[in-house]
């Protein structure tokens, strides 16, 4: 869950190479979740908003429905979720995410795109966070797309295999 194996003096050595300035802080580690499902229900949470209502969100869902703990797919699956300030579309997502979670309680990231409403960035969010997967490039995010102007070296092929590593990095920018 800390990644605490990871060797942080490689990481940054191959990307310092790709571009010299992106290492603003040194010993970045992946953030890992306790759970897939967990990191699943943060990625739609925290679909098109900024983090902070990412949070909102997923401390409004956990006070609402088990005020400590995050919720279980079957209190989500069961649970009306309209007292979220989001769009319905999105409640609709966390909805069928938590019912396909309920079926399929060992299911990986990847086999999450049949889901309406989930996409590439969910996918890849979820990798990163929830599976720690050390080389998940998660170009799709808005902030990664931005920063990535400052720093032209950096794309999947050139980042690998610390992909997620170079995510955290322009994240942390």
């Amino acid at each position: 869950m800390f990644d605490l194996d990871c060797d942080t003096h490689s990481v940054e050595q191959h990307l310092s190479k790709l571009e010299p300035e992106l290492i603003k802080v040194k010993g970045l580690r992946i953030p890992g979740v306790w759970s897939v499902w967990e990191a699943g229900v943060r990625a739609i949470l925290g679909q098109q908003v900024s983090v902070k209502a990412a949070i909102n969100h997923l401390n409004n869902l956990v006070d609402t429905i088990s005020s400590q703990d995050l919720p279980t797919p079957t209190e989500v699956a069961q649970t009306d979720l309209s007292f979220l300030r989001m769009p319905e579309s999105r409640k609709q997502t966390l909805a069928r995410y938590a019912e396909y979670m309920c079926q399929h309680p060992d299911s990986l990231p990847s086999h999450w795109l049949t889901i309406k409403g989930i996409g590439p960035w969910t996918v890849q969010y979820a990798e990163l966070r929830g599976e720690r997967v050390k080389d998940c490039f998660v170009e799709g995010d808005l902030i990664v797309k931005k920063r990535r102007i400052d720093y032209p070296n950096l794309n999947k092929q050139s980042v690998s295999p610390w992909g997620s590593y170079a995510t955290l990095h322009l994240w942390n920018q």
